[in-house]
């Protein structure tokens, strides 16, 4: 169950990676910020919870500590790196839960 939940994740995680390529405006209530051509998404883990639960409805059954373990458990950052996105720690407060992270193209 813990790949399934990985699989959406990452699959979200390429829909805010084509926002980004796409220069749009925002995905779900994470705000794209930057030039046209330095786009990135940025979000604390809690936000970004939040917004993929919005998106999908088995995600909107785990409670936040199971989606984080799904997300550590993920190859999202392959995955970025395969379509030239990258994910950083923008913010680094020490917590997991209140650093911000960053997608962004990668460069």
């Amino acid at each position: 169950m813990d790949n399934d939940h990985s699989l959406n994740i990452t699959a979200l995680f390429h829909n805010m990676l084509n926002a980004i390529v796409n220069n749009e405006a925002g995905f779900c209530d994470l705000i794209l910020a930057g030039e046209k051509h330095n786009k990135q998404c940025e979000f604390t883990l809690p936000q970004l919870f939040e917004c993929f639960s919005q998106l999908d409805g088995e995600l909107a059954k785990l409670s936040y500590l199971e989606f984080r373990k799904a997300l550590f458990n993920s190859s999202i950052n392959e995955e970025m790196k395969k379509r030239g996105g990258e994910i950083i720690i923008r913010g680094n407060t020490g917590k997991v839960d209140e650093s911000v992270y960053c997608l962004k193209l990668g460069l």
